[in-house]
């Protein structure tokens, strides 16, 4: 019931913006503008809406809703006659019957505070979201919100229908992806869970797959670091939690990088190769965020924090590296230098040798001999037995990991990962104020 009375209330919004935005009607939209300042000693503009434009609905209700007294007092000022006839010259202009209805209807204005009301969280979280800042620990935590605003709204039947379609598409998801992102960030740990739901034993051992995911190397010591993460060196956990919190939410960086890519390669410049375009528009961003830093300086947040934590250990790991070739090269040439000594000795007591040997060698006595065949003809057939043994061993292997990986579930879909979403958190305030 409450559907329909909104997809009314909306379209009868609609009408009435249309006919106060058309070129048409400029006697009333005057008119408006009148009494809106009589009345609020301001302007306000009716927005319009859009099929492309987030949250276009939400700003034409509540354009509405702001001029609500000045359409009133309009419509009492220019209300049409009961039995409508053409109007002759002279006589006073009127709204239409349709419009006039509308404005003087109290159920279309409670409705339309209604979804003002039901749409502004919404309208706040995507203002959030589609932000290139937002992060997975953001969208949880606005999925959590907006579940607990329906569980306290008044209306049961239109709670029960978007609740299980939330919860619907919340089961679809990788919910540990998210829930990890909370327990790393410092802000949120456990004080957001119920702890028969959400505990650091349930989650814990979750964090060794995505380690072995994006490493390919098996954990060694994740566990003792999530255990206690703000006290130890965390070498595994802070490239699992680097890895977690650089997932950007949208594509709006991507479109940023797309703009820049579009501004380099131009009509005039369009020979240029996909890849030099990708490694110039870094170029461009990179000088561009150093400029915005030296003209103030950044706040600190978890993510200022993680890159600055895992460009320190990068520079570390590439000067160890650099060291470590170092001495590498240094033994190589000590090396070398040995054994050219080496061999030109070893070259100066041969040629005296063969000096020597030469003389007793007869080419003509050297012949060879029948056994030596059937020797290569063994060795060769067992080279290709070893062939085939191995060629079985690695056929084998390929068979086990095959049969391996299609007994792993991923988390999007293995049961065990999946959590109720009305029964996830406690108590969340509205995110992000």
């Amino acid at each position: 019931m409450y559907t329909v009375d909104f997809k009314e209330t909306i379209d009868k919004a609609i009408r009435l913006v249309s006919f106060f935005r058309n070129s048409n009607n400029k006697f009333f939209i005057s008119k408006l503008k009148d009494q809106q300042y009589e009345k609020y000693n301001k302007y306000f503009t009716i927005a319009a809406p859009g099929e492309t434009r987030w949250n276009s609905y939400y700003y034409v209700c509540a354009s509405l809703l702001k001029t609500q007294k000045a359409l009133q007092i309009l419509a009492i000022k220019f209300e049409p006659p009961i039995s409508e006839t053409r109007r002759q010259t002279g006589d006073n202009p009127f709204l239409k019957r349709n419009i006039y209805e509308i404005i003087s209807s109290t159920i279309f204005w409670n409705n339309l505070k209604l979804l003002v009301e039901i749409l502004h969280p919404y309208c706040k979280i995507l203002d959030l979201l589609q932000s290139n800042k937002a992060r997975l620990h953001e969208v949880i935590h606005s999925f959590g919100y907006i579940i607990q605003f329906w569980n306290e709204y008044s209306n049961s039947n239109l709670t029960t229908r978007l609740v299980a379609r939330l919860e619907k598409r919340w089961k679809e998801w990788e919910q540990l992806l998210l829930i990890i992102a909370c327990l790393l960030h410092p802000n949120y740990r456990m004080k957001k869970f119920y702890n028969n739901n959400i505990n650091y034993a349930t989650v814990g051992p979750w964090l060794g797959y995505y380690y072995h995911a994006w490493t390919g190397q098996h954990s060694k010591c994740i566990l003792r670091e999530y255990w206690n993460f703000a006290n130890a060196s965390t070498n595994e956990l802070g490239f699992v939690a680097c890895r977690i919190f650089g997932i950007c939410v949208n594509a709006a960086s991507v479109e940023r990088l797309w703009s820049c890519m579009g501004f380099l390669h131009s009509n005039r410049r369009n020979r240029l190769s996909n890849a030099k375009v990708l490694e110039m528009s870094k170029l461009r961003a990179d000088i561009t965020y150093n400029h915005r830093l030296q003209k103030k300086v950044p706040e600190t947040t978890v993510q200022t924090a993680v890159s600055e934590i895992e460009l320190s250990k990068h520079y570390e790991t590439e000067e160890q590296i650099l060291i470590d070739e170092n001495e590498q090269n240094n033994k190589q040439d000590n090396t070398e230098i040995s054994s050219q000594g080496s061999h030109i000795s070893e070259n100066i007591n041969e040629e005296e040798t063969e000096d020597i040997d030469s003389e007793d060698i007869d080419l003509e006595n050297i012949n060879l001999d029948d056994s030596s065949e059937d020797d290569f003809a063994n060795y060769l057939h067992e080279w290709m037995g070893m062939l085939d043994e191995e060629k079985k061993g690695i056929d084998e292997l390929e068979r086990i990991d095959n049969d391996e990986t299609e007994n792993i579930n991923h988390l999007a879909i293995d049961l065990n990962a999946k959590w109720e979403l009305s029964t996830l958190f406690i108590k969340l305030d509205f995110p992000f104020k």
